[in-house]
Formats: structure tokens, C-alpha cells, sequence
């Protein structure tokens, strides 16, 4: 009876520490998914602030130049990934000043106006990246 005990435990213990080994290589592989889609997020971001800066100095650039769907594929990958409240909410808010920043460029806004919403986008994209570092860090995925 107690051979028996011994091999029922011993095989718990296994099961156990697979399972175990197993999260934490799925862990590992989210991590390295979420920092893939914070890194594209905010260089798509970087890319689409001179976009801006360049129409609003006149550059001859086509509208279809911006292509969107890598960033919100990005978005959703990290709103998949995590649930660390901190990095979606500088998501959302980058790409809201984002969008306000390029409206206002293609609408010709005053050049204070401009600068404004440009000042807003820098201080998302910096509070973006500091809301992933603390997400990556903290190892904060699903």
C-alpha cells in the first residue's frame, strides 16, 4: 500500500512540475509577443509623428501612406495579451492623440494649435512606453 502511495505521489509531483514547466514557457512566449507589439505600436506611432510633421511642412505625401491596420492589429494584440490596465489605457490614449495630431496636420490647423496636439502625442507616446516597460517588467500577461 505505501509502494503504491509512493508512486501516486511521485507521479502528482511530475504532473505537477510539467504543468508547471509548461505555463511558464507559455508565459514566456506572451511576454515576448506583448514587447513585439509594444516595439511596432509605438515605431508605427514615431513613423506616423513625422508623417505629420511632414504634411503639415507641405510634403507632397498621399493620405494612403498611413496604413492603419498594423496598428490597430498591434492594439489588439496587446489588449489580448494583457490585462494591466495602465498599458491599455496609454493604448487608447496614444492612439486618440494620434489621430488628433494627423487630423490637425491635414486640416492645416494654426501652428500653436498644431504644436499643442504634436506636445500631447509626444507625452502619451512617453507615458506608452513607460506604462509597457512597467507591463514587461512586472511580467504582467494573461
Amino acid at each position: 500500500m505505501a509502494a503504491l502511495l509512493g508512486v501516486l505521489v511521485g507521479a502528482l509531483v511530475a504532473a505537477t512540475a510539467q504543468l508547471w514547466v509548461r505555463r511558464s514557457q507559455t508565459r514566456e512566449r506572451w511576454l515576448g509577443e506583448l514587447l513585439q507589439r509594444c516595439a511596432e505600436i509605438y515605431a508605427l506611432e514615431s513613423a506616423s509623428r513625422g508623417h505629420a510633421f511632414d504634411v503639415r511642412q507641405g510634403a507632397d505625401r498621399p493620405a494612403a501612406a498611413w496604413d492603419p491596420v498594423p496598428r490597430r492589429q498591434a492594439e489588439a494584440a496587446v489588449f489580448l495579451l494583457t490585462t494591466d490596465a495602465a498599458l491599455t489605457e496609454s493604448v487608447e490614449a496614444l492612439g486618440r492623440a494620434g489621430r488628433a495630431m494627423n487630423r490637425a496636420a491635414r486640416d492645416g490647423v494654426e501652428t500653436v494649435v498644431f504644436e499643442g496636439l504634436a506636445t500631447a502625442h509626444a507625452e502619451a507616446l512617453d507615458a506608452f512606453a513607460t506604462a509597457a516597460r512597467g507591463a514587461l517588467r512586472g511580467r504582467r500577461v494573461l
